[in-house]
């Protein structure tokens, strides 16, 4: 199959650019043609990139790479179109040049419009999955609501990365829509479990971070208060021969680095690109406990996967798409939101308690090979993309709508058959 992916954002940075990349990937080793429609010019090996000349970058929540960009829910109207002009433009060029069977709209806001065109002018049908930041911009912005379930209502499979995105995706975007719910999976993001080995060397992160024997208690993602990194920040106070590293970039990076002053044990690594994959994957081995203390909804966070995946205890806050991964006691903690105390409480049970801490790593290994490895979730979109694809297939042989019987259509046809005739004469 020829599968053409859009993408609103640079491939690097964020959650979606991740699961585009990853997805990609194994679709190529699989046999497939992939394209991949986004802001951004580099290259993926064997993967054709359309790049978008946007006026400006516009996020839903942030982007490491592009501090200063402008939320989407904040946009003008004239704004807004610049945008969506830039990509309308290259994705007709990419459909065109392309040529794909199945187009996959990641994120259910301002492409899906442009894919909702694209099936009505070439019939190539398309599928959609929300990664929740959509979501929480449409709860933002009403204007993004109305012509996202036009789209919504004419995709063919549309997925979310959790059972939170989906039901927060019905509650926002489904009224009026018939069938959105049946039509509507769960698919969530996946992690390459061989690039996070849970046994390995990690002398490169010792040296330079100088950790030498002490625990490492990890946060990795987007530095704000609302993923929690001030309630992280207050829990290392409590710890004073343990380790707590942040690992990650965000627009409140220095407010965060203000409140840790008083604190001796706690360093901020910055954001490690892909060409720094290496000390990555290095930390999260070294870890003994990955915290994900979210104060607000999300999706599954691909930091739970990939500690999941190296080997440390994963210790998250009760909300949104994260006990769709982590199940309490069983493959990781769950915590009371917003609770110094409980994240306190809960790295001193992993800490003490070598026993609990080896059996529940052990389960989440098991869990996010057979789960949540990419081959498994790609396994799954390729039976999404097929079913567009065959629609698509059938609706090509003829142009009669399906609310049209057949006489009717004929009958339409031979009317304006007569009236060219008459035109000629």
């Amino acid at each position: 199959m020829k599968i053409l992916q859009l993408l609103c954002f640079p491939l690097y940075g964020s959650g979606s650019g991740t699961y585009v990349r990853k997805l990609s990937d194994v679709l190529r080793k699989q046999g497939h043609e992939v394209a991949i429609v986004c802001p951004d010019s580099r290259e993926l090996p064997g993967i054709k990139i359309f790049e978008v000349k946007l006026p400006f970058m516009a996020v839903f929540t942030g982007h490491p790479e592009y501090k200063k960009a402008k939320l989407y829910s904040q946009l003008t109207g004239d704004q807004l179109n610049r945008i969506q002009s830039a990509f309308m433009i290259s994705i007709i060029k990419a459909a065109e040049e392309f040529q794909p069977d199945v187009i996959h709209v990641h994120h259910a806001s301002n492409l899906s419009w442009v894919a909702n065109y694209i099936k009505a002018v070439f019939q190539i049908h398309f599928v959609v999955t929300s990664h929740n930041t959509d979501i929480i911009n449409a709860v933002l912005d009403k204007r993004y609501i109305p012509l996202t379930q036009d789209a919504l209502r004419r995709a063919d499979i549309i997925t979310a990365v959790s059972k939170n995105t989906r039901i927060k995706l019905l509650e926002t975007l489904g009224k009026g829509i018939r069938n959105l719910a049946r039509k509507t999976k769960v698919v969530p993001c996946g992690v390459n479990v061989r690039n996070f080995p849970n046994k390995g060397p990690v002398d490169k992160i010792n040296q330079k971070f100088n950790l030498g024997n002490r625990k490492v208690v990890l946060y990795s993602g987007k530095v704000t208060s609302i993923k929690g990194v001030d309630i992280f920040i207050k829990a290392a106070e409590k710890f004073r021969d343990t380790v707590f590293v942040v690992m990650g970039e965000g627009e409140e990076l220095q407010k965060m680095k203000e409140l840790a002053k008083r604190t001796k044990n706690i360093i901020f690594t910055g954001y490690l690109s892909d060409k720094d994959r290496v000390l990555a994957t290095q930390l999260y081995r070294r870890a003994d406990i990955v915290a994900i203390p979210s104060t607000m909804s999300e999706g599954i966070p691909l930091s739970a996967l990939e500690a999941m995946s190296a080997g440390a205890v994963v210790i998250a806050s009760n909300l949104g798409g994260i006990p769709t991964v982590i199940k309490n006691m069983k493959n990781g903690i769950l915590i009371q939101p917003r609770s110094v105390n409980a994240l306190v409480k809960a790295i001193e049970t992993v800490l003490f308690n070598e026993k609990l801490a080896n059996r529940l790593i052990e389960n989440a290994r098991k869990d996010v090979v057979s789960k949540f490895d990419w081959k498994a979730i790609t396994k799954r979109m390729i039976k999404y993309y097929s079913i567009a694809f065959e629609r698509s297939k059938k609706n090509r042989v003829s142009k009669k709508p399906s609310f049209i019987t057949d006489e009717e259509y004929k009958e339409e046809k031979e009317l304006v058959k007569d009236m060219q005739n008459i035109k000629e004469i």
